[in-house]
C-alpha cells in the first residue's frame, strides 16, 4: 500500500528587498512506496537595515570600514552657512565631521572631516555706483586646527606633507586592504598648496589649504578632507577640539573673509 507522509515545513528568509510573502507549495515523490506532500510554507523577505552612517560615509565621499564606529554620536555631525546679501546666495560652506572609536582598542580614536567652500560671484553694479551690492566671491583657501589635550596622543594623520601632487585616495589606519578611514581627493589644481604643520612632538593636527587666483578652479565649490587618529592614556576621557577657519576673497571689494568654526566633542 502506497502511503502519503505530510511534510510542513516554515522556511524564511532574509532578502533585501522590502517585506513580501511569497507561498509555494509542491510534492516531492522519490519513486518508492511513499509519496512527501510538502505542505504551502511560508517566505517572508525581511525589510533591508538601514544604517545612516555608513549612508553617509558614501554621500560625504568617505571609505570608513567596520574597525571604527562614531563615539559620543551614532553620525556625522553637519553643520551648514549661508551668507546671503538681500536674499541672495553669495557663498555657503558646508561642514560634515565624525568623532570615531576603534572596536578593537579602547583607547584609539579618530577624527574624520569633510569642509566645502562653495563661493558664488554675484556682484550688481548699480548705475554710477549707486545701490549696488554683493561680491564676487572665490575660496582662497583652509585652515583646520586640533590641539590635542593632555594625555592625548597624535598618531597617524592626513593629508602629510606637501601632497599637492597626489591625486586619488588619502588616509589613515592601515589594514590588509589599505587604509580604513579614506577618501578621494585630487591636489593637482596648480592654484592648490596643501602644507601640513602637524606634529606628534607638540601633540598638533594643523593643515593649511591655500587657493590662489580667481580662475575657475578658485569660482567654484572646493571639497577639503582630513583625518588623524590618535591613542589616549587609560583612565582619561577622550576629546577633540577642531577649529576650522574658511577663507574667501571678494574680488569686487578686494577683500578677504575668514568664517570661522569651532567644534568640541
Amino acid at each position: 500500500m502506497k502511503k502519503t507522509i505530510l511534510l510542513v515545513a516554515i522556511l524564511s528568509f532574509a532578502l533585501p528587498f522590502g517585506a513580501e510573502t511569497s507561498t509555494i507549495s509542491k510534492i516531492w515523490d522519490f519513486g518508492g512506496d511513499e509519496t512527501f506532500l510538502g505542505m504551502p510554507s511560508t517566505i517572508k523577505r525581511a525589510a533591508a537595515t538601514y544604517d545612516p552612517f555608513k549612508a553617509h560615509c558614501q554621500a560625504y565621499g568617505f571609505s570608513i570600514n567596520d574597525n571604527w564606529a562614531p563615539v559620543y554620536m551614532s553620525d556625522f555631525m553637519d553643520y551648514a552657512y549661508t551668507c546671503k546679501e538681500r536674499d541672495e546666495v553669495n557663498y555657503e560652506i558646508d561642514i560634515d565631521q565624525v568623532f570615531l572609536k576603534n572596536v578593537y582598542a579602547n583607547d584609539t580614536y579618530a577624527f574624520a572631516y569633510r569642509v566645502v567652500i562653495s563661493p558664488r560671484q554675484v556682484r550688481h553694479f548699480g548705475f554710477l555706483g549707486i545701490d549696488s551690492y554683493g561680491d564676487n566671491w572665490y575660496v582662497s583657501g583652509l585652515k583646520t586646527t586640533v590641539n590635542l589635550r593632555q594625555y592625548h596622543h597624535l598618531t597617524d594623520w592626513a593629508p602629510e606633507n606637501n601632497p599637492q601632487r597626489t591625486t586619488g585616495s588619502i588616509g589613515i589606519g592601515l589594514d590588509s586592504t589599505g587604509p580604513s578611514i579614506s577618501a578621494l581627493v585630487n591636489f593637482e589644481a596648480n592654484e592648490l598648496t596643501v602644507q601640513s604643520e602637524s606634529s606628534v612632538a607638540e601633540s598638533k593636527y594643523l593643515t593649511k589649504y591655500s587657493v590662489t587666483g580667481t580662475g575657475t578652479y578658485a569660482a567654484n565649490a572646493i571639497k577639503f578632507y582630513g583625518f588623524y587618529t590618535f591613542i589616549v592614556e587609560s583612565g582619561h576621557p577622550a576629546w577633540v577640539d577642531v577649529t576650522h577657519e574658511c577663507g574667501l576673497y571678494g574680488s569686487a571689494w578686494y577683500h578677504e573673509r575668514t568664517e570661522t568654526y569651532s567644534n568640541t566633542y
